[in-house]
C-alpha cells in the first residue's frame, strides 16, 4: 500500500494501481481478449495458490473467472454496432459480502472500463488476499493493459473523495442499500454520468412439498445442503439468500415435508460446524428485538437447533420481519405455487425454487416476474454471480453503443 497520498487536496491511500494510470486509460470493448488473458490468468493463480484453497468464496471466485464461463457468458452477446466501455467506473462495493469487491470489478473490466474501487476497509482476510492476488497477476508485464485499468484506493466516509471521483466518473456502481445509494445520489457527478444502484433488496425459497416427501435420503441431504449454501452463506447477509421460505401443498403435505426438511438442513449445519456461538446469541438477540417491535409474529420454533422458523399472522407482512438472520426463516404455504405472486413486490430479488417440474417452473416464473422478482433459480444456486443482477444487464449497462451512419 502506498502512503497516503495527496490530490486535489484529497487524503486516500491507493491499495492496488494508480489513479493516474486509470484516469489516462481508454476504454476497450466488452470481452476484449487483454482482460480476457488477465482474468484467465487470475483464475489460474487462486486455484493453485495453497491459502485460497481454505477460502470458498475466494475459491469460487477463481471458478467463476475461469476462460470457458468467460466465454460462455461473451457469447449472449451480439452487438449489431461498436461497443465500447463507458470510460471510468467508479465501484463502492458493499461490506456484507466481502468479495463482492471483485466480482464488481469484474463487470467493469469485461465491459471495457477504467475502475477506481473505493474500499472502506481491506481487513478481511479475504480481500487482503484476493488483492494480493490481483497485483501479482498485474504486475506481470503481458498485463499492463489491464493494470492501467485497476485502481483500489481506501478511505473512510469522506464526502469530498467520493464527490470527486463521482464527478470524474461516467458510470457509478453503489452497492450497500438503500441509505448508501440515496448517499451517494446526493452527491455531484457528471451530467452525463450513470449510475447503477442496488438497493436493499431481500429473497425468498419455494419448495415442492410433495418432492421433500417423496425424496429419498441421499436426495433429501443434497436438498438440504443446497438450501445451506443459500441460506447460511454470509448469515443470511447478501441480498439473495432466503429469508422467507414458501411451501407448496396442502396441509399434511407441507407437515410433513417441514419434519423431514428442517432436521435434514439442522444435520448438514451440525457437519459442517460454521455456525459460531456469535452467531446464535446474534439470532437470539435481533428476535427478542424483533418480537418487542412488531406484532406479526405468533410462533418461534427451532430456536436451540440451527434454524430457527418463525410463523406470522398475515404472510403478507413477511418483509416487516426479512431483516432476521443467522439461520432464522418465516416460513408460509400456498396451495398452488402460482400463488406466490402475492407475497412479490419490486423488493424481492431471487426466488430460489426447489422439486418443480420445468412446464410448472415456467408458471412460477411468469408470475414471480409480474409479481417485480428479477431472479427465477435452483434452490443453491442463490449466491452465483452472473452478469445480469438485480435487473440490470451489467455489460449493456456499462457500456455505450456508437451509432454509425451509412450516408445517402
Amino acid at each position: 500500500m502506498t502512503p497516503s497520498r495527496h490530490e486535489n487536496e484529497l487524503e486516500f491511500d491507493e491499495v492496488s494501481g494508480s489513479v493516474t494510470a486509470v484516469l489516462e486509460s481508454a476504454p476497450l470493448r466488452p470481452f476484449a481478449e487483454p482482460v480476457m488473458s488477465f482474468l484467465t490468468a487470475l483464475s489460474t493463480t487462486i486455484m493453485k495458490d495453497r491459502d485460497s484453497r481454505r477460502m470458498p468464496d475466494l475459491v469460487s471466485f477463481g471458478y467463476w473467472c475461469r476462460r470457458a464461463n468467460l466465454e460462455r457468458m461473451a457469447g449472449r452477446y451480439v452487438f449489431d454496432a461498436p461497443v465500447v466501455g463507458r470510460g471510468l467506473a467508479f465501484h463502492i462495493p458493499p461490506t456484507n459480502v466481502p468479495l463482492n469487491f471483485a466480482y464488481s470489478l469484474v463487470c467493469g473490466l469485461l465491459s471495457g472500463n477504467g475502475n477506481i474501487l473505493r474500499m472502506s476497509s481491506v481487513d478481511a482476510i479475504e480481500v487482503s488476499k484476493a488483492i494480493a492476488l490481483i497485483d501479482s497477476v498485474l504486475a506481470q508485464k503481458e498485463h499492463k493493459t489491464v493494470r492501467d485499468m485497476v485502481c483500489i484506493v481506501k478511505y473512510g466516509h469522506d464526502d469530498e473523495v467520493s464527490s470527486y471521483y463521482s464527478r470524474l466518473a461516467n458510470v457509478r456502481i453503489i452497492w450497500g442499500g438503500d441509505a448508501t445509494v440515496l448517499h451517494m445520489r446526493s452527491l455531484p457527478t457528471g451530467p452525463r454520468t450513470v449510475d447503477v444502484a442496488f438497493a436493499d433488496r431481500t429473497s425468498l425459497a419455494l419448495i415442492n412439498a410433495a418432492h421433500v416427501n417423496q425424496s429419498a435420503e441421499d436426495e433429501l441431504r443434497t436438498d438440504a445442503e443446497r438450501f445451506y449454501v443459500d441460506g447460511y452463506t454470509f448469515s443470511q447477509n447478501a441480498c439473495s439468500s432466503p429469508r422467507l421460505v414458501v411451501w407448496s401443498g396442502d396441509e399434511t403435505s407441507v407437515a410433513d415435508a417441514k419434519a423431514r426438511f428442517w432436521p435434514a438442513v439442522n444435520a448438514v449445519a451440525l457437519k459442517r460446524g460454521e455456525i459460531e456461538p456469535i452467531h446464535s446469541m446474534n439470532r437470539l438477540v435481533e428476535l427478542c428485538q424483533t418480537l418487542v417491535a412488531t406484532n406479526a409474529i405468533t410462533d418461534v420454533h427451532g430456536i436451540q437447533s440451527a434454524s430457527a422458523r418463525v410463523s406470522i399472522s398475515d404472510v403478507t407482512r413477511w418483509q416487516e420481519i426479512a431483516s432476521l438472520r443467522f439461520g432464522t426463516f418465516t416460513e408460509a404455504t400456498v396451495r398452488d405455487p402460482k400463488e406466490i405472486d402475492r407475497l412479490l413486490d419490486n423488493k424481492v430479488q431471487t426466488l430460489g425454487v426447489m422439486g418443480f417440474g420445468s412446464d410448472e417452473l415456467s408458471r412460477i416464473a411468469e408470475s414471480a416476474a409480474r409479481g417485480g422478482v428479477d431472479r427465477v433459480v435452483p434452490v443453491g444456486t442463490a449466491l452465483n454471480f452472473d452478469l445480469v443482477w438485480d435487473g440490470y444487464d451489467l455489460i449493456r449497462t456499462l457500456t455505450r453503443a456508437v451509432s454509425v451512419g451509412t450516408g445517402g
